[in-house]
């Protein structure tokens, strides 16, 4: 019963987490006052990083998402340690998962956080993969019991909820 309850809130929070990182983009665009709009796997409005804006601008509605994901994660880390509630194993995980959900991709908001600095490609990247990893490290280390199985049933449930988010419900509700 508990894999399964497991499993279950992994789905559930699967959507949550991309929504969260896409708030920290839309949430730090509406203090910069950038005409954008929030939508179920990204933010659309102008670009940020164009030459319309300064480059101050670029780092901080860019890297909101980043800093909102890993600030999310380190949270939740730590109410996990204290609290021992699978809730916040599961959503640190997810949040620190994004880093390493990223490594396949060719344009993420590291990115172009690397490019509007000059810094070398996988820079940002990596600085968030290691802190990443190390919060993962933590959280598996904390659990009492069926390491590899919760981890796995939760990784799976972040998965198929992150999916059902992102092909199914997430077009529909957030256009």
């Amino acid at each position: 019963m508990k894999i399964i309850s497991i499993f279950l809130i992994s789905i559930l929070i699967g959507p949550f987490l991309i929504i969260t990182h896409e708030l920290g983009h839309f949430i730090a665009d509406i203090f910069l006052g950038i005409d954008s709009r929030l939508q179920y796997a990204n933010v659309d409005g102008p670009d940020p990083c164009s030459s319309e804006f300064p480059l101050s601008t670029c780092l901080i509605s860019v890297g909101a998402g980043p800093l909102t994901t890993l600030l999310m994660a380190g949270i939740t880390t730590f109410l996990f340690y204290r609290t021992d509630k699978i809730v916040f194993f599961i959503l640190g995980g997810g949040f620190s998962g994004r880093a390493i959900y990223n490594f396949y991709k060719t344009n993420t908001d590291e990115l172009q956080i690397d490019n509007a600095l000059r810094l070398p490609r996988y820079t940002t990247y990596i600085i968030t993969l290691i802190i990443s990893l190390i919060l993962i490290f933590l959280l598996i280390k904390r659990l009492k019991e069926d390491k590899i199985k919760t981890t796995a049933i939760a990784i799976a449930g972040l998965l198929i909820g992150a999916f059902i988010w992102l092909f199914l419900l997430g077009p529909i509700i957030l256009p």
